[in-house]
């Protein structure tokens, strides 16, 4: 029956987050990774690609501009050899940037700092281009997600982190009026503002929107960070990804503070009230966020925890499943089992077919029953209900 060490009701454990996602009183916290933007479907197409897919668009780009694309072939090549099975657009601009640090005014394969920098610029513009995409169908699970956020009072705000550079969130807050504060004040070129994050008195109704990535909307001026959907002249590539060295670069501003945010919510108020985190499409490839995570959770292990909701089966996420086995208070629920107070578990064949959460968040396949909460559509429609549940009194 595999290496798993016990039998669990599923429902028992969706159950449980659903307890405490219904009460007022909890610090709720949502991680949304990169399967959450992929999960929404233009066809049999995502409307933003994975890492895979956005980085065949950027290189299909770059070798069609007859300038740039036998630098950016060199520029590849040489971030390929230290990932010769899965170099992605990530791990070039890692490359670049670090080029870009000890190039000087020299020349490395041919590759310049101005080249270098046109490269990244193009780059750039490419993601944007990319990942600058609307929600259009109004049951979309951003909206369901923000729908809850601004249905419930709280005692404390919600707060979403996210790795992904695009503006759906965004999107989602401002169609539904939901206030929400993401680090930045202003309004035309909008400033990083870190004396206001943690600031107590902005009221709980406001979400908070941490982007540990950055963001397309994000530039970089002599004066730091901005906001703007419109960059001012002068103003260098977006801030996207804290590329090569996130235990270095990342120590700037703002990705700093959005880092601490995460790593300190768990031990906010940790005696007034527990602190939960919802992960959802969040592989664990981040090991930065990773750590951040683990920490967080150390710091308070009585009043915190973390459930991390995965769309594949529990074989195929190892890094996750070391995640969720060095801290008790994580919850992993993969498809097919689980990692409960560090143990593998797997999820009974019974299941209750009039529970409340049946619908939303298992999946029959002959007689076996797999969670489907990984699914950002179906963990949207879990929320939904959860709402209902909650206004109804049940």
């Amino acid at each position: 029956m595999g290496d798993y060490v016990k039998e669990i009701d599923l429902l028992s454990r969706i159950g449980l987050l659903h307890q405490i996602l219904s009460s007022d009183k909890t610090r709720v916290g949502f991680l949304i990774g990169a399967g959450c933007s992929t999960s929404i479907k233009i066809g049999d197409e995502p409307l933003i690609p994975n890492i895979s897919g956005l980085s065949k668009i950027v290189q299909d780009a770059m070798n069609a501009d007859e300038e740039l694309k036998a630098h950016y072939a060199s520029l590849y090549s040489r971030a390929a050899s230290d990932h010769p099975d899965n170099a992605n657009i990530e791990h070039i601009l890692t490359h670049l940037r670090a080029l870009k640090e000890i190039v000087g005014s020299g020349t490395i394969e041919g590759l310049t700092k101005p080249i270098l920098e046109a490269i990244e610029v193009n780059i750039c513009k490419v993601i944007t281009g990319v990942v600058q995409k609307d929600l259009t169908e109004p049951d979309s699970p951003h909206f369901k997600l923000v729908r809850w956020i601004g249905s419930l009072q709280r005692a404390y705000p919600v707060e979403i982190f996210t790795p992904n550079y695009d503006l759906l969130l965004e999107q989602a807050l401002e169609h539904h009026e939901v206030p929400y504060f993401d680090g930045f004040s202003g309004s035309r070129y909008a400033f990083f503002d870190l004396s206001s994050i943690d600031d107590s008195k902005i009221p709980p109704q406001w979400a908070r929107l941490w982007k540990l990535h950055g963001s397309i909307n994000w530039w970089k001026t002599e004066k730091g960070a901005i906001r703007s959907t419109s960059p001012p002249a002068g103003a260098y590539p977006q801030m996207i990804y804290p590329s090569h060295l996130k235990y270095e670069q990342s120590r700037r501003l703002p990705y700093l503070a959005m880092m601490d945010q995460l790593s300190g919510f768990f031990s906010k108020d940790r005696d007034k009230c527990v602190n939960v985190l919802v992960t959802c499409g969040y592989s664990c490839a981040d090991d930065h966020i990773n750590d951040a995570i683990i920490q967080g959770l150390g710091n308070n292990q009585r009043n915190s925890t973390c459930f991390c909701l995965i769309f594949d089966n529990l074989d195929e996420i190892s890094k996750a499943a070391e995640l969720a086995k060095m801290r008790s208070n994580i919850t992993l629920i993969a498809r097919d089992k689980g990692i409960v107070n560090c143990e593998i578990v797997r999820w009974s064949d019974t299941i209750v077919s009039d529970s409340p959460f049946t619908s939303s968040s298992v999946i029959q396949r002959e007689d076996k029953f797999e969670c489907d909460l990984g699914n950002f559509n179906s963990f949207a429609n879990f929320l939904a209900s959860n709402f209902l549940f909650h206004i109804e009194g049940k």
